[in-house]
This record gives structure tokens, C-alpha cells and sequence, in this order.
């Protein structure tokens, strides 16, 4: 190789580290310049998710408290319909059962605390609630009970004497108007006749 090749690819090689310095370079300015913005985004963006951080913090706490006190007040409110709905469909249903069934006013008390305690309320697949005593719905358990079971006590007797009675003839001193009588007390009158 002669001087002047090597000169030329001296110059060559000069040009192609300048050109490489150059880009080196440019490729730093870059480098620094995003470091730069990454730095300035980096601390503005943490800020702002901080900030956001803590109002949502405050906003599921203050949420979190709202849920609690609507679910005590709702909890407390289904406690009391769970309370009056009982009240309503055992004891209310138990009064009117056994009024219905002839009952008399003063085992009315007795016969109530007998069966309040057995009785439950049951949830229908229709939704519907309905009082039960036993395996058997209350309205069709009165009845028997009255008749065969503990409430013998609580049924009317019908009267063996004095006005309106069979008395030992078996023929009533007065004649009675069915067609005014409701179905109820056609009842009663047909288990006072039995």
C-alpha cells in the first residue's frame, strides 16, 4: 500500500469516527433528553396518582361507611317486618283460627300460648308466607287440634240445658232461622247438634 492509500484511508476512517461521534452524539442528546422528560412526566404522573390515590381512598372509605349504616338500617328494618310479620301471621292468625273454630274468650289466652310457640312461618315457592304447626298449615290444624289433640279444653261445649238446649226429647224449645245464619254459625250450630 502506498502512502497515499493510506492516507485516503486514514481520511476515510477520520470521516467515518467523526460521523460516529456525531451520531454518539446526537444519540446522547436524545438519551438525556428523555431521561429529562421521563424525570418531569415520572414526578408530575406519581403526583397526580397520588393525589388520585387519596381521593379514592377517601371515597371508598366514606362508601364503605354509607354501605355499613344502610346495611345496619336495612338489617334492623327487615328485623322489625320479620317481627310484625309473625305478630301478624301466627299470632293475629292463631286468634282469628280459634275465634273461628268457636273458641271460647277465656281459653282464648291459654290455647294461644299453647300453640304460639309451635307455630312457624313458611315461605311458599310462590313467595308467599304462610303460618304452619306441625307438617300442617295453621287453618287446618285449629280444627283438629280443637277436636282430638291437646285443645279439647278450648272447644265449645254445646249447652245440655236451659234455653236453646236438646235437653233429654232431643227437639229444641224454639225454631231457628237458618236462612239468616252465615256459614259459620251453621257450623256451630251443626257441632253444637252433634
Amino acid at each position: 500500500m502506498t502512502i497515499e492509500e493510506l492516507q485516503s484511508l486514514i481520511e476515510d476512517l477520520k470521516s467515518q469516527n467523526e460521523a460516529m461521534n456525531n451520531k454518539n452524539s446526537e444519540l446522547l442528546r436524545e438519551l438525556r433528553l428523555a431521561k429529562n422528560k421521563n424525570k418531569e412526566l415520572d414526578i408530575e404522573t406519581y403526583n397526580k396518582v397520588l393525589d388520585e390515590n387519596e381521593t379514592l381512598k377517601a371515597t371508598l372509605s366514606k362508601l364503605d361507611k354509607e354501605s355499613k349504616a344502610n346495611i345496619e338500617k336495612l338489617s334492623n328494618d327487615l328485623s322489625s317486618k320479620d317481627k310484625y310479620l309473625q305478630k301478624v301471621l301466627i299470632e293475629d292468625g292463631l286468634t282469628a283460627s280459634l275465634l273461628k273454630n268457636g273458641t271460647k274468650e277465656e281459653f282464648l289466652k291459654p290455647a294461644l300460648a299453647l300453640l304460639k310457640s309451635e307455630a312457624k312461618l313458611v315461605q311458599g315457592e310462590d313467595g308467599a308466607y304462610q303460618a304452619f304447626i306441625g307438617d300442617k298449615a295453621m287453618n287446618d290444624f285449629i280444627p283438629d287440634w280443637l277436636e282430638n289433640g291437646d285443645g279439647k279444653f278450648a272447644r265449645p261445649i254445646p249447652p245440655t240445658s236451659g234455653g236453646g238446649a236438646s235437653g233429654g226429647s232431643g227437639v229444641q224449645s224454639e225454631q231457628i232461622d237458618i236462612s239468616k245464619m252465615t256459614p259459620n254459625q251453621m257450623m256451630a250450630m251443626g257441632r253444637e247438634n252433634k
